[in-house]
């Protein structure tokens, strides 16, 4: 994590966005370089789309299998994109609002590399937060959006000490 993270310093300062990750010691069956790739596009998206001076919390859980959790305030994604926004080609309108709409082509990535490494990508759409006072109607949106990658229990590794 820490490796792609790296990354992306840079975008993050600029925008005034702290980054917590948290720590784990869960080891995990996986290729690694197709790994990065996902983390590298998730990363990527966080830092274009999140919110100036927020939050980037990255969190571990090993209950049920290994989760990786981001949550942030990022740009809110309306409930008729939110299955599109996994396909190829598709940038959101929010995206699009804030001249940040790219090729599309991360998110349909990322699921595509998660699957070969046994996991998935769960996310949990937060409402957009209300607008700030003065700020015009058409302004762009954001949530509070979590996006969890979810790897079953046969892809952790027995935890042993080098």
């Amino acid at each position: 994590m820490l490796n792609v993270a790296n990354y992306f310093f840079q975008d993050f300062a600029d925008k005034q966005v702290r980054i917590a990750i948290a720590g784990s010691e869960i080891r995990l069956s996986l290729d690694y370089e197709s790994m990065q790739v996902a983390l590298y596009h998730l990363l990527d998206n966080a830092a274009k789309y999140a919110l100036f001076g927020s939050g980037l919390r990255i969190s571990f859980s090993d209950e049920e299998g290994f989760r990786i959790y981001f949550e942030m305030t990022s740009l809110f994604v309306p409930e008729e994109e939110r299955t599109r926004i996994f396909n190829d080609g598709f940038s959101g309108s929010q995206a699009k609002a804030v001249s940040k709409g790219g090729q599309g082509l991360g998110m349909g990535v990322v699921t595509d590399l998660l699957k070969m490494n046994g996991a998935r990508l769960d996310v949990v759409w937060g409402d957009p937060l209300s607008l700030a006072v003065g700020m015009s109607a058409a302004s762009p949106r954001y949530a509070s959006n979590k996006l969890i990658i979810q790897f079953g229990p046969d892809s952790i590794l027995p935890n042993r000490r080098r």
